[in-house]
């Protein structure tokens, strides 16, 4: 059966839907009618020289055969010797750069060659003034043609340089099954949430903190982390440990940093609070946080019930979220706020924009720990990040660190466009791509599809035999991620309300995260991509095995600065001991573990879960632990999954000034 059903997506042309044999295919195409104005800036060579120099370099050229009939173009010439050689590309002829021939010019300055577009066309022209002027010839007869010199850092395309992004097809089954035999091996070898929980409070113990007891488990967890549960415990535990580093930092200079981020005039500063109060006391020296407390009251800020949590700090904080997440609510309640105590709404404003400039402070404050070296004795005294480096024996640079406003302790990871997967989705379609390619990067043109308008709603579906796919954009899919989808480049985010030195091990956790997915792009094979028929397959890795392959990494790189700074484990330790014991974090981090106990070499076992990290049933193909664990008993554990299977279809676009335009739209399938 063939038909098409047209449907109108705006007043320029309509989305033709078309289905048949042998291929389903979804067409839009736009035309591009805009030019690029003529005449434009040039760089004018004033000084005495032949002319053959004179006409060297980049022009942009236009050919007109008549009214209404202007081809733009640019050419580049060079000319050594009084010949001529170059390269010219027309809009009209945009697939690649046709070279000249039979090029020469005169002692009266009059230049010639010949171009095959595909006939020959014959130029002829010299010097007029600043331009370059003549005519040309072919069989369709003569006409004129014109040029204006190009600085050599003009971005000008005789054509907007047009890509394509290529399908991609993200397969997902309705459950996750975690095998049997993993789990009964893990508990065989005493890995188990009781194991966990008692690690936990070792920790607590050695870090001079009071472990949660079992009836507070849960979010009492996410206000330590913020620091703001039992205060000035979690500070006095900061301060010992912040006092340690210090006092191994070895350059002069970095304890003057050291105290410019922690300790300024002699006063701690461990955490965003701590920063925010100090900044809001710039213009109002006598601020303290009781003198917000009217102002939050009076809006109902306050939750009175949560005991042993700062409740001030914590509403202030909150609002500072929200001023970020939703203007409209946020207006509204500050006019509550204003309505009440003018004194306490002031206070609230300056502690609003002190946690605005605490943000920043916080970026660099977690940098300075993760890049100085304070870990280990003096002869081979490392950072934090050495660490992990070292363990992948890569030197990865730390990747970028961003704020991200959770609302709590939380951090993510983006995977950047220097992955392997960029270049098999992305193919520069013309010539002028892949100059655009090279002048602006792939980070560029990762955010310019991002940009790109869908043609369809989120109600729109794709079927395949049995398999209904939900249609989407990359932009979309990567909005819709946690941790984002071929971002413009490696970032980890996190909230700064997160307790720098219990943030450490999770800004660990995230950036193994990255390493461990530009590892499985390294090849492209047999790690969950595949290209097929035009089309990219991309299988998630599990998260099971993601995050416990993060979670052991980390534990793994950071040893020795938990050995020496136990403070450091305990952030990680008690996430762990509030998240159920089936989460991924939990128990995945339970099952990596195990693994790595079996083949008794860690980085066996991150290769093995690079390989083979899709699903654990294929980690249980390996003959080694097929071996180990083939006789043991146990039922699989299934647990749901949320979402299906995505199509992001095939796009062509063009990018003019960084912005993205639609010329196709395809859906790529076989009946």
């Amino acid at each position: 059966m063939e038909g098409h059903v047209t449907v109108r997506a705006s007043d320029r042309e309509p989305i033709i839907l078309r289905w048949g044999t042998p291929r389903f295919r979804v067409g839009r195409r736009l035309r591009h009618h805009s030019r690029v104005a003529f005449f434009i800036s040039f760089l004018f060579l004033g000084v005495a020289s032949p002319v053959s120099a004179q006409v060297a370099g980049r022009w942009k050229i236009s050919l007109e055969r008549g009214p209404g009939s202007t081809t733009m173009g640019e050419l580049r010439l060079e000319t050594p010797a009084n010949q001529v050689r170059g390269q010219l590309l027309l809009e009209n002829s945009d697939s690649a750069w046709v070279s000249l021939s039979d090029g020469r010019i005169d002692s009266a300055g009059l230049m010639s060659f010949v171009v095959k577009l595909p006939q020959p066309v014959h130029f002829e022209g010299r010097l007029a003034g600043d331009e370059l002027a003549g005519t040309a010839s072919d069989q369709r007869g003569r006409f004129r043609w014109r040029g204006v010199l190009l600085r050599e850092d003009d971005e000008y395309y005789a054509a907007p340089p047009r890509f394509r992004q290529r399908q991609l097809v993200i397969p997902a089954d309705i459950l996750y099954r975690i095998p049997g035999k993993w789990i009964a091996a893990a508990s065989r070898a005493g890995e188990t949430p009781a194991a966990a929980r008692r690690r936990y409070q070792d920790i607590a113990v050695r870090s001079g903190v009071s472990p949660l007891p079992a009836e507070s488990l849960g979010t009492a967890g996410l206000y330590r982390a913020m620091g703001l549960l039992n205060r000035k415990e979690t500070v006095s535990a900061s301060i010992r440990t912040l006092e340690q580093i210090r006092t191994v930092l070895g350059a002069d200079s970095s304890i003057r940093k050291f105290d410019y981020l922690f300790r300024p005039q002699g006063t701690w500063l461990v955490d965003i609070h701590d920063v925010a109060l100090a900044r809001a006391r710039r213009p109002f020296p006598g601020l303290g946080w009781e003198s917000a407390r009217p102002a939050l009251a009076a809006a109902g800020l306050l939750d009175s019930t949560l005991a042993g949590v700062e409740i001030i700090p914590l509403a202030v904080y909150r609002l500072f979220v929200l001023s970020e997440s939703d203007t409209a609510v946020f207006n509204a309640t500050r006019l509550r706020i204003k309505s009440g105590d003018a004194v306490s709404a002031a206070a609230v404003a300056s502690l609003l924009q002190g946690y605005a400039e605490a943000s920043q402070w916080y970026v660099a404050a977690i940098r300075f720990l993760m890049e100085q070296q304070w870990i280990g004795d003096h002869a081979a005294r490392r950072s934090p990040a050495d660490l992990v480096r070292a363990f992948w024996g890569e030197p990865a640079p730390l990747p970028e660190i961003q704020v991200k406003l959770f609302g709590y302790p939380e951090g993510a990871e983006r995977v950047g466009s220097d992955s392997g997967l960029f270049n098999l989705i992305f193919t520069p379609e013309n010539a002028p791509a892949q100059d655009w390619l090279r002048r602006h990067g792939a980070p560029a043109l990762v955010t310019a599809a991002h940009r790109l308008r869908p043609v369809h709603d989120d109600r729109t579906v794709f079927q395949l035999g049995t398999a209904v796919y939900a249609v989407s954009s990359l932009g979309e899919y990567a909005a819709s991620s946690y941790g984002g989808f071929l971002e413009a480049r490696d970032a980890i985010l996190l909230d700064p309300s997160y307790q720098p030195l219990m943030a450490l091990g999770t800004l660990v956790h995230e950036w193994q995260h990255l390493l461990h997915e530009h590892r499985r792009q390294s090849t492209l094979r047999g790690s969950g991509f595949r290209l097929e028929g035009g089309q990219v397959l991309v299988w998630p890795l599990d998260p099971f095995l993601a995050e416990g392959l993060a979670e052991w990494l980390t534990e793994v790189a950071l040893a020795p600065a938990y050995q020496e700074y136990p403070f450091l484990a305990f952030g990680e330790a008690e996430k762990r001991v509030c998240l159920p014991d089936d989460n991924p974090h939990n128990l995945g981090y339970l099952m990596v573990r195990t693994l790595a106990g079996t083949l008794g070499d860690p980085l066996a076992t991150v290769a093995l879960l690079v390989r083979a990290g899709t699903t654990p049933e294929e980690v249980l193909r390996d003959h080694r632990v097929a071996t180990a664990w083939g006789r043991f008993p146990g039922a699989d554990r299934v647990f749901p999954r949320r979402g299906g299977p995505v199509l992001i279809p095939q796009v062509t676009f063009t990018v003019e000034d960084g912005e993205p335009g639609l010329v196709e739209f395809r859906i790529i399938g076989s009946p």
